[in-house]
This record gives structure tokens, C-alpha cells and sequence, in this order.
């Protein structure tokens, strides 16, 4: 992952967090953001491990999709479980990480 990429990655994650100001305050609103806090960071310390295993692409690609998997599921729980204007800044950075990460697959070659 360009280091542009990884830096936009840290970047919404610190976003996120600070998004969740904005949560629905229900105890499975609160569990599930808090599932995708620590979702953020499993995947972004898996992009930061492959991203300097050059020898391992495969390990790379999986790290790409899996992010992918993460920020989709981000995305339906901020749906369901931030207010506006949260929710649609949000979404929107999600889908922009994920057409980041989706160019980054196709740049890597990944199947």
C-alpha cells in the first residue's frame, strides 16, 4: 500500500472515532461501533504488516480484501447507527477508502 494510501487509512480511522459523538445511543449501536472501532484497527495494523512484506503479495491481496469486508461493514452499522451529519460524511469516506483500496487491487494485481 502507497504511503498516501496507509495515511488516508489512519486518517479515517481517526475520523471514525470521532464520528462516534454522533452514534444512536442503544446498547447494540454502542456494542457495534465499538466492534468497528477495533475492527479499524485489526485492519489497519494487517495493511501496515503486508504493506512492508513485498516478498508476500498474496498476503498483501488478502489484506486488501479483508480491509474492503471491514469498511463495508463500517458502513451499514454507521448507516444504521449514526445521526446526521455523521452518517453521510461517514459513508462517503468509506466508499472513498474503498475505491482507494479497490484501485490499489488493481494496481497489485490481485485476482
Amino acid at each position: 500500500m502507497s504511503r498516501s494510501r496507509l495515511f488516508s487509512a489512519v486518517v479515517f480511522i481517526a475520523f471514525a472515532q470521532q464520528a462516534f459523538a454522533g452514534a444512536v445511543q442503544t446498547p447494540q449501536c454502542t456494542k457495534d461501533l465499538a466492534s468497528v472501532d477495533s475492527s479499524f484497527q485489526e485492519t489497519l495494523g494487517n495493511l501496515q504488516r503486508t504493506g512492508r512484506s513485498a516478498a508476500v503479495p498474496s498476503a498483501r491481496c488478502a489484506a486488501y480484501k479483508h480491509h474492503i469486508e471491514v469498511m463495508k461493514n463500517a458502513s451499514a452499522i454507521f448507516a444504521r447507527c449514526t445521526t446526521e451529519p455523521d452518517r453521510t460524511q461517514n459513508i462517503s469516506q468509506m466508499d472513498g477508502t474503498i475505491a482507494d483500496i479497490k484501485d490499489t487491487l488493481k494496481t497489485e494485481k490481485c485476482q
